[in-house]
């Protein structure tokens, strides 16, 4: 922390840190320069590395690290250097959405009230861990009244931002004004994804109620599944509050919450005068007890702009059973390993194919099957992200799934998993410290100064944990996205998979074959994969989908009436050419009375970026070729 308050970390000239904006539960946010782009970021540091914390931080980078949108914040890389975590972001200067509607939104002349990067990001945490005795209007009322041009601005934002996450299969769960913030030139921006999680119905819930008490639903407050409508709650108070300075409830805490449950709030025009009708109306419906009964993001969109919204610019992949088309043949290989497997077999499976063509669908449709029909199996599945330095980067999000799985596992079953060398390899994966068994360790670990040493004792101690777990368990392990994995990774994968016995467990990788000749992973793994006898091994290419399997796929995406649904996806797959994600995009763009066209998408989406970006997108397209970034921004005229 002291090199971050002296101007730079130690050792990594990249960035220098300018000062301190602000703290949450478990991070501390610095206002930064990129030196390679010469670019202000907001800089996210870990406070303290605990395990759990440590989990939540990464997550909260990696759920949105996929998800561009005008109203919500940039993602930019997730780092480690040493002990020391941190990830990146778009610098949002500004302020909070209350401030902006009930008070005077940049008072001074020479800039904002108040300068907030990006989340602070709380930790999970119960209901009553904030140490809030009370919930109260927060000041509110002392900024003065609303704004409604403000307020009518910023609403309809703040909702696309919010479907957008919710198209791309994410909850906020923390909505409220100080995730919300409103730069000088009237950008809505959402913040803090600490506590977001995967729409997943029945099954998006978690042991504690988590998120801000003042804010939180009724059924996040009893810790039930939740699903849209819980976030869409979020909003009803927010924008209780911004209409009437006070929120729905107040009072002492518990009370709150029950009463959240038992009751339903009051109108705001009840509690203050001269509430339009409409904000009225759509703020009462969001606040309704029963989830059903709170409106859809295209019902907010709607009532705030009085036009049919389009659909959300980030909807989720086809992954789901309903449609999954097709691919029999290649279910058949993995089922054939996963037979294999239990006969006592071990395999690697090597999944490739173009951008695009369902790769990752097709293995979790595979590991859907293997959890429903053998549930003792252990499935550890983890992805390398395009945009982390961080060390053993294919295998480091694996180890946190590995590290979930021990800590559910009764203390005594935990125990007879752990190698002799586990302290070793929690030094090397801190996450795995979670696992109480790991802390209550009593193997000595002496200082290993040789930072080689450490490796391989890591790496030995990483292969006898996976063997003692698939000698009781069936084990699949699944790598996505390996292009982007690093040498490190490749020499902790080959040594897991060397003779002789290696663990006896289904290996299943997936990589971009258009990537293969320039990943520093797969340079190392194919040619050794190819010469070497290590474990038995399969192959599947993953083409395009043939003309019914397209068609079938773009039919389970239209709406319509048979006739039209039926003519409207023909021309889909047609235009796709037989390429999944371009089926999805296309059936997504609008109603079958308009154009089908994959240019027109595109354009579509161009049209949609930000001016920087889509001058940057120019530049890189009309360079033909590999750009340095620093260079690439300049040229764009992205520095500030």
């Amino acid at each position: 922390m002291s090199a971050l308050l002296a101007g730079e970390f130690e050792g990594n000239e990249r960035f220098q840190v300018q000062g301190r904006l602000g703290a949450g539960g478990y991070g501390v946010v610095y206002r930064a320069l990129d030196r390679e782009r010469n670019l202000p970021v907001a800089l996210k540091t870990l406070r303290h590395v605990a395990p759990r914390a440590l989990v939540r931080f990464k997550q909260e980078f990696r759920q949105l690290a996929d998800v561009a949108h005008p109203n919500l914040v940039t993602l930019y890389e997730l780092s480690s250097q040493d002990d020391q975590w941190f990830f990146t972001m778009e610098l949002v200067e500004g302020v909070d959405f209350l401030w902006y509607v009930r008070g005077e939104a940049y008072p001074a002349e020479s800039g904002p009230t108040s300068v907030v990067s990006a989340p602070t990001g709380p930790e999970l945490r119960a209901v009553f861990d904030e140490g809030l005795d009370d919930v109260e209007p927060a000041g509110a009322s002392a900024l003065g009244a609303v704004d409604l041009d403000r307020l009518r601005h910023a609403l309809p934002q703040l909702a696309e931002g919010v479907r957008a996450l919710h198209g791309a299969g994410k909850l906020h769960r923390d909505i409220k004004p100080s995730n919300v913030m409103v730069t000088r030139e009237g950008r809505v921006v959402l913040l803090d994804f600490g506590l977001v999680a995967e729409i997943a119905p029945a099954r998006t819930h978690t042991v504690d109620a988590v998120g801000t008490p003042a804010y939180m639903s009724p059924e996040q407050v009893a810790g039930l599944p939740l699903n849209e409508a819980s976030d869409w709650y979020n909003v009803g108070a927010l924008l209780f509050q911004s209409l009437t300075g006070q929120l729905p409830f107040t009072g002492p805490a518990p009370e709150v919450m029950r009463r959240k449950q038992q009751a339903e709030p009051p109108r705001p025009r009840e509690v203050a005068a001269g509430v339009p009708a409409d904000l009225d109306d759509l703020c009462w419906r969001l606040l309704r007890r029963d989830p059903a009964q709170r409106p859809s993001g295209a019902d907010v969109l709607k009532a705030l702009t009085r036009t049919v919204p389009a659909a959300p610019p980030a909807p989720p992949s086809p992954s789901g059973a309903s449609l999954f088309v097709g691919r029999e043949q290649h279910l058949d290989v993995l089922r054939g390993a996963y037979e294999a497997l239990k006969s006592g077999q071990g395999l690697t499976v090597v999944v490739h194919g173009g951008s695009g063509m369902g790769k990752t669908a097709l293995v979790r449709r595979f590991l859907d099957e293997v959890r429903g029909r053998d549930p003792d199996t252990v499935v550890l599945a983890g992805r390398c992200y395009e945009r982390e330095s961080v060390p053993y980067k294919a295998l480091d999000a694996l180890v946190d799934t590995l590290s979930r799985y021990l800590r559910r596992l009764p203390s005594a079953q935990a125990e007879a998993f752990l190698p002799h060398d586990i302290l070793a390899l929690a030094r090397v994966f801190p996450v795995l410290r979670q696992v109480e068994a790991v802390n209550r360790a009593r193997r000595a670990v002496l200082d290993i100064p040789d930072s080689l040493e450490l490796r391989r004792r890591a790496f030995a101690a990483l292969r006898e944990l996976l063997v003692r777990v698939a000698d009781r368990r069936p084990l699949v392990l699944f790598v996505d996205d390996l292009q982007w994995g690093d040498a490190d990774s490749a020499a902790l994968l080959e040594d897991l998979l060397r003779p002789p016995d290696p663990p006896v467990l289904l290996a299943i990788g997936c990589y971009r074959s258009e990537e293969a000749e320039t990943s520093p992973l797969l340079q190392v793994l194919l040619p050794k994969r190819r010469a070497e006898s290590r474990l038995p091994s399969r192959d599947i290419l993953v083409g395009e989908l043939s003309a019914s399997e397209s068609q079938q796929l773009a039919l389970a995406l239209v709406a319509g009436e048979p006739e039209g649904r039926r003519a409207h996806a023909e021309t889909i797959a047609r235009e796709a050419g037989g390429n999944p994600y371009f089926i999805e995009e296309l059936a997504r763009s609008g109603p079958s009375s308009a154009e089908v066209s994959l240019d027109r998408v595109l354009e579509t989406r161009v049209a949609r970026l930000p001016e920087g970006a889509r001058r940057l997108l120019e530049l890189v397209a009309v360079s033909g070729a590999p750009l340095d970034l620093g260079v690439a921004y300049r040229a764009a005229g992205l520095e500030r």
